[in-house]
């Protein structure tokens, strides 16, 4: 595998959809369940709470909203990071062409203004890019990702399940649900 830092648009998309896109008029934010603290961690990090899952594991929740949209955004940039620095050891600075301050100029992206595929694509660019570290699977940066993946697919989700309209044919082809 390979790993870049992504586009900051990447990153302040991902940012937008945990600080700001809502699944419900009372329902905002995003919560982030991890065994890790952050990597870009201060004192700006929202407030967490510490509870035991299955009476085994520590495990911390982490919220995000609107006003921590900076720190969004620096987390990712963040978990991008580490990821060069695994895989480029050596080098890995030669491969960063923007740095996380350049961020305050960044304005969230709202849903109105990308497709669910751009989304989904971004999503997936990203995890791809940042899985470099060791220790990916139980990383903070992977239980961001999880919990983006959650919120997008709560967010454009029509139901649990899928049903077939009745008139439609057996075959099911993706490309032409996608056309449509």
């Amino acid at each position: 595998m390979s790993a870049y830092l992504v586009h900051e648009d990447t990153i302040a998309l991902l940012a937008s959809i945990g600080a700001y896109w809502r699944t419900g008029p009372h329902v905002g934010g995003l919560y982030v369940y991890a065994t890790e603290y952050p990597i870009a961690l201060t004192e700006d990090t929202p407030a967490f709470d510490i509870f035991n899952h299955d009476d085994e594991e520590q495990m911390y929740r982490f919220h995000y909203g609107a006003q921590s949209f900076e720190d969004l955004k620096r987390e990712l940039y963040a978990g991008n990071v580490v990821s060069l620095q695994t895989r480029y050891p050596d080098d890995w600075a030669d491969l960063v062409h923007y740095e996380a301050r350049q961020f305050k100029e960044a304005r969230p992206v709202y849903k109105d203004e990308v497709t669910f595929g751009e989304v989904l694509g971004a999503l997936r660019c990203y995890e791809y890019q940042s899985c470099e570290t060791n220790g990916y699977e139980t990383s903070f940066t992977k239980s961001l990702v999880n919990a983006l993946t959650k919120k997008v697919i709560d967010i454009y989700s029509d139901g649990w399940e899928f049903k077939r309209n009745p008139d439609a044919p057996i075959r099911i082809s993706l490309s032409d649900l996608a056309k449509s």
